[in-house]
């Protein structure tokens, strides 16, 4: 995330961070059970099948056959869901699956057999994941939370919004609010709805320089593509990140989601233009823009839980942009006897009157590692923090000291404490 006169914050999607730091989607996905698979009893193994079917009807476009899987749903959710449908086959779909989560809530529905006109009525947890073909090597894995009901012997989706009132949302994308049109360019596909095509073209061009940008000065393997997506308003974005604060003062996000049902992997990467701020900028700060972001995206193939947002916010600064921060703000900080000597938390990049600070410092030390331990040694400390064991013993921090000894064969505390003391000095 970018606030308008700072730096870009990242959401990450596994605490919403979701883009950061948590991330987007209310929560993780954790594994799932294919299609048929035997081990369900009853009703579970005939919604699992009515799953697979739906999936396979969107995988082919197939607008009547996804019909045939909603007989019981209410007309106007057949309708959203056809033109979903038809918004969905203008894009490069890969690859589209619809799983029942095998460590999902169960059945929530207790009760809704008074509200629905059925034999018998559930409400599960589902995993959706979509890859755009040529972009995503690793499919988006988000929640959705779908009402299923039989009648007569046949089994239905009837709505994705039964839970809507407790806060458990159904993912929602681009397309889930009017049809999209696409443009590629230089390793970038952007996304837009219907009367947006000239400011994506521009979108575009300059995310192909980012691409470019990051590929030469990010020292780890990555797929150098990047998928943006340019929402038609602030509340679209708030819908599709499910933020629990105001977009409003942000230019741009990273976002992933996390599929745990093989250990821990980011998947289904896309930049978030904010459209109500993004191009009130001029073209040196947008090009910056979506060069930490699309650092942010090339640090996932590396990441994992053990990253702290200041490490991610640190790198995408010191990798991805072209100028270093002027580091004011956490001067002032100092001066004022206010710096609190530490590197800060996931909380101070999203609802925290000294953001900008935090974007300082994080750079700050990530430079200072660099002219310490050679230019990428924060590259190498994330990589480290990220190939700790996601469901390991420890606190973050823990795991954080164990990356720095990997990397460095240093002890995290005294590096932070050096850095804290020589900010000092030269705030002074």
């Amino acid at each position: 995330m970018r606030p308008r006169a700072g730096r870009p914050a990242l959401l990450r999607a596994a605490t919403l961070s979701a883009a950061v730091a948590l991330a987007v989607g209310a929560l993780p996905a954790s594994g799932a059970l294919g299609a048929g698979a035997t081990e369900r009893p009853g009703w579970e193994a005939s919604v699992a099948s009515l799953l697979a079917r739906r999936a396979g009807a969107v995988e082919r476009g197939d607008e009547a056959a996804l019909v045939a899987t909603m007989t019981e749903a209410p007309r106007r959710f057949v309708e959203d869901k056809r033109r979903w449908l038809r918004a969905l086959r203008g894009l490069p779909l890969g690859s589209y699956r619809l799983e029942l989560a095998a460590e999902g809530f169960g059945d929530l529905a207790a009760g809704l057999l008074e509200r629905v006109d059925a034999d018998e009525v559930h409400l599960v947890q589902a995993v959706e994941r979509i890859a755009l073909r040529g972009y995503d090597s690793v499919p988006s894995a988000d929640d959705v939370f779908l009402t299923v009901a039989r009648r007569a012997g046949r089994w239905s989706v009837v709505a994705d919004d039964g839970l809507d009132d407790l806060d458990l949302r159904s993912s929602r994308n681009l397309w889930d609010f009017g049809p999209v049109d696409a443009v590629e360019r230089g390793g970038a596909l952007v996304l837009f709805h219907q009367g947006g095509r000239a400011a994506a073209l521009r979108i575009a061009r300059e995310a192909a320089v980012a691409v470019r940008r990051v590929r030469e000065r990010w020292p780890y393997p990555w797929p150098g593509r990047v998928v943006v997506a340019v929402p038609s308003a602030a509340p679209e974005l708030e819908r599709i990140l499910q933020t629990t604060f105001d977009v409003g003062p942000f230019v741009a996000f990273a976002a992933s989601s996390v599929d745990r049902s093989n250990g821990w992997r980011f998947g289904g990467h896309r930049i978030y233009i904010q459209p109500e701020t993004f191009f009130r900028y001029g073209s040196a700060f947008r090009a910056e823009t979506l060069a930490h972001e699309v650092l942010h995206v090339a640090t996932r193939s590396v990441s994992g839980p053990a990253v702290p947002s200041w490490l991610d916010e640190g790198a995408a600064q010191m990798y991805g942009e072209s100028r270093a921060p002027s580091g004011a703000r956490l001067r002032a900080q100092v001066r004022a006897g206010r710096f609190p000597g530490r590197l800060p938390e996931d909380f101070e990049f999203v609802d925290s009157p000294t953001i900008g600070a935090s974007y300082d410092a994080s750079y700050d030390f990530v430079a200072w590692l660099g002219r310490r331990l050679g230019h990428d040694a924060g590259a190498r400390l994330l990589r480290s923090a990220g190939a700790e064991d996601s469901v390991g013993a420890g606190t973050r921090r823990y795991h954080l000291r164990r990356a720095a000894r990997t990397a460095f064969g240093a002890d995290f505390t005294s590096l932070e404490r050096s850095w804290a003391a020589d900010v000092r000095r030269r705030a002074g």
